[in-house]
């Protein structure tokens, strides 16, 4: 039994020197730096078969070990086995559906960011701010942002069930069973607010664009000559969604998305001649906004003279590959990166608004109300107010 066990330690030793150390070829300084960790690793491992309360099986704390260093990564990072790499490989009908809640994973914790209008998520009483404890009895902290939302959606009819804890309301825990169906409430809502057009966009997936640029065109003859783009919460549609979408406001919309080298491996260009709004434009974001809205607010900000209001962004920028291990097991790791035509990138570090705005209130509502409130003020401001607040 020792010797098995010494056998385990010593080959847990050697795959960290690999794993932290980048291989045999590194600087004499990492791999000292590599090797003690190992060691320190081998030793936390021994320590626990030898003296945890309960016996433990050595496969189990290293998985563990595994997800935890890829979840560290970034909220896709993630170690999959043998039977979860097959389900990864085979996800079923791309069409699927889901209960109407759109999620972001923060640290160990998925928590929801946006609720559909008339979907069985609202019904049920789900609402922004809830964290999401386990799905179907799996744990939501042992999966990562795109584990989460491949679990919660699911085929049409079908039912998931979510455990989850109300933040607004003491934590408190309750069980809900949810049937999956295609959302019915619309992508985006168009309306005009203190003599401003303010666009808020729920989902980037397949927006209707000429649909928009019409309403848009409408806004303008009442007359109203600015805009708000409301990105809040946005977390449904990736970097090319919102490459897309950014043909509403200008031409020169693009994005490259380069692997660790430096090579372009992609491009994804805005359709051109669709510019719908040549006004004023000004762009709302939180902590939230992530992906595909991201991609939006800099493609936006970078191709006309835009201001960014609200609160740094989420930080989902990177695609996720899956690379195969010899045991059959796998990683999910961010391996390329998404920027602008201006060498602009947004993971991990999110998008900086030029002016930092947050909203007060009991809940999640009335702040969002109050921030709303409070961009639509500076707005109204006459030019001189203006700038001398900038001055200040």
């Amino acid at each position: 039994m020792k010797t098995n066990r010494s056998l385990l330690l010593i080959a847990s030793a050697l795959v960290m020197v690999c794993l932290l150390g980048g291989g045999l070829v590194v600087k004499v300084g990492a791999a000292e730096s590599s090797y003690r960790q190992a060691v320190l690793f081998a030793e936390i491992l021994s320590q626990v078969l030898d003296n945890y309360v309960d016996p433990v099986e050595a496969d189990g704390l290293l998985e563990g070990a595994y997800e935890g260093m890829l979840g560290s990564l970034d909220p896709n990072g993630a170690y999959l086995t043998a039977a979860e790499v097959s389900a990864w490989k085979n996800p079923g009908d791309p069409s699927r559906s889901d209960p109407g809640i759109s999620v972001l994973k923060s640290g160990h914790s998925i928590q929801v960011v946006a609720v559909a209008a008339e979907s069985p998520a609202e019904d049920a009483g789900v609402r922004v701010g809830d964290h999401l404890r386990s799905v179907d009895g799996v744990l939501f902290r042992d999966l990562s942002l795109q584990q989460a939302r491949r679990m919660i959606a699911g085929e049409t009819g079908t039912v998931v069930r979510i455990e989850l804890l109300h933040t607004e309301d003491g934590f408190r825990r309750e069980a809900l069973e949810l049937v999956r169906t295609s959302r019915q409430s619309a992508p985006y809502e168009l309306r005009v607010e203190r003599g401003t057009a303010i666009l808020r966009i729920h989902d980037l997936r397949e927006l209707p664009l000429e649909e928009i640029a019409k309403e848009l065109d409408d806004v303008r003859s009442r007359p109203v000559d600015r805009l708000l783009l409301d990105l809040r919460n946005l977390a449904l549609g990736g970097p090319r969604d919102g490459a897309r979408a950014a043909a509403l406001f200008t031409d020169r919309g693009r994005l490259s998305l380069r692997d660790r080298s430096g090579r372009v491996v992609d491009t994804v260009e805005s359709e051109q001649g669709l510019s719908a709004w040549t006004g004023p434009l000004f762009v709302l974001v939180n902590g939230a906004t992530a992906e595909g809205g991201e991609a939006l607010a800099l493609i936006v900000r970078e191709g006309t003279e835009v201001r960014v209001f609200g609160e740094t962004t989420f930080g989902l920028g990177a695609e996720t590959k899956l690379f195969e291990l010899q045991n059959g097991a796998g990683l999910l790791l961010s391996s390329e990166l998404w920027e602008t035509s201006e060498g602009s990138t947004w993971h991990a570090r999110g998008v900086e608004p030029d002016e930092e705005i947050e909203g007060e209130g009991r809940d999640f509502a009335d702040s969002s109300a109050d921030q709303l409130k409070r961009v639509l003020e500076i707005l109204d401001a006459p030019a001189s107010t203006e700038a001398e607040r900038d001055a200040a």
